[in-house]
């Protein structure tokens, strides 16, 4: 089991760091192994998976709802299913919708000196909440909050794995 927090088992927290991200680097490259394996090919680097790679991001950030889900009080997710069709989503309303919402609010994004970017975000989670059953979210202010502590969340993740993808 990783220890991501660094504390329960008798480990500081720098410790507890360092040996998540060694179990991290494990689980990734059994999983790059067994890929390689009945795919008889021989790779470096996920990226040269793309199914792989875009499963391995589906994953983190699935967990990263629901690691998120859990710190805030604000956001309920139900169960690890509804936490993945969440980051499904939340991927696909970021992918399409939100360049095109950033294009056509640019003067006000300007004007307020990109503050209302999180305008923007805060109802993207609103309406990803009232797309997604078993996702709710208290109100506006956690809705923001939610996409904050989730990209701070992917972004630690995201360390984990840097050197191995």
């Amino acid at each position: 089991m990783i220890n991501i927090h660094g504390h329960g088992q008798g480990h500081g927290q720098g410790e507890g760091r360092a040996r998540a991200r060694n179990e991290m680097s494990l689980l990734i490259l059994n999983l790059k192994t067994r890929l390689c394996t009945i795919n008889s090919c021989n790779v470096q680097s996920f990226k040269e998976l793309p199914v792989a790679y875009a499963l391995l991001n589906l994953l983190f950030s699935t967990i990263a709802v629901f690691v998120t889900a859990s710190i805030l009080p604000g956001i309920h997710v139900n169960n690890w299913g509804t936490a993945l069709v969440v980051a499904v989503v939340l991927g696909l309303v970021n992918t399409f919708l939100r360049p095109i919402l950033f294009l056509l609010t640019l003067p006000i994004n300007i004007l307020t000196l990109g503050l209302f970017s999180f305008v923007i975000i805060g109802l993207l989670v609103l309406l990803v909440s009232a797309i997604v059953p078993g996702f709710k979210v208290d109100g506006f202010w956690w809705a923001v909050l939610f996409a904050l502590v989730l990209a701070v969340i992917n972004n630690f993740l995201g360390l984990l794995i840097k050197e191995d993808i």
